[in-house]
């Protein structure tokens, strides 16, 4: 049988990057679809406020292609359909998250700057109106629910690899080389550096990174966030929300 056929009939490898908003996803997504034998692809039916759910009509359309990897992101919880996707096609996970406040403060650029269009929360042009204690308030009351969400139905789920974005912003090739390897995409230090340029220069909103943005939000904002993790039992006593309750 020719190579290429049976490179045709060869199963894909998945790569699905599950993510908070602002968690330097499409720099790291553009940066894996670089990779040798790898494209970024959507497994979603489209984006402004639905929910970024998994589609199968979409898994099985790249089921059979001429490139290994498949890289996709999407901002979605862990469910049980969403489980049955990922084990039915093998798809490889990695879980991206960010501190809160930093999230918060990102956020509250992107709404100025570029959208008020998320699906986890309704805002629209009278947020953009509001000062900017009050809208950090609001993006506090409003996505950190839905980031909560995302968190605690990930947290506990084996075989996925978790990513923050301070590892992203710090360390991007030994981050993109671990979870490359976790992944099972084959790439040389080489190939990585030069697939994080590429990355870079897509306009994917992430050029150096910057870490510990919230330590500047006001501290109305810094004490909701405190109350909304206290609705979560244990929350305290969790490493991801230990430097929330530091400041």
């Amino acid at each position: 049988m020719p190579t290429s056929m049976l490179k045709f009939l060869e199963k894909p490898n998945f790569v699905l990057l599950a993510c908070q908003p602002k968690t330097a996803s499409t720099f790291l997504t553009n940066a894996l679809g670089s990779l040798p034998d790898s494209r970024t692809v959507r497994l979603m039916p489209g984006y402004d406020r639905r929910e970024q759910e998994l589609c199968e009509t979409r898994l099985r359309k790249y089921r059979f292609r001429m490139i290994r990897n498949y890289v996709s992101q999407a901002h979605v919880r862990n469910s049980a359909p969403t489980q049955t996707l990922i084990d039915r096609y093998g798809i490889k996970t990695v879980v991206l998250t960010r501190d809160l406040s930093d999230a918060v403060a990102s956020i509250r650029d992107h709404i100025r700057r570029e959208s008020v269009v998320w699906p986890m929360a309704w805002f629209d042009d009278r947020h953009t109106a509001m000062d900017d204690e009050a809208l950090a308030t609001a993006i506090a009351r409003l996505m950190l629910p839905w980031y909560l969400n995302f968190y605690f139905s990930w947290k506990d789920v084996p075989g996925v690899l978790r990513v923050g974005y301070d590892d992203i912003a710090l360390e991007p090739v030994p981050t993109i080389q671990r979870i490359a390897l976790h992944c099972g995409i084959d790439a040389t230090r080489a190939q990585i550096e030069a697939s994080i340029g590429t990355a870079r220069s897509a306009g994917s909103r992430f050029n150096k990174g910057k870490t510990g943005r919230g330590d500047e939000l006001p501290e109305s904002t810094k004490r909701v966030i405190r109350d909304i993790l206290d609705t979560y039992p244990g929350s305290r006593d969790d490493p991801y929300f230990q430097r929330t309750f530091a400041t």
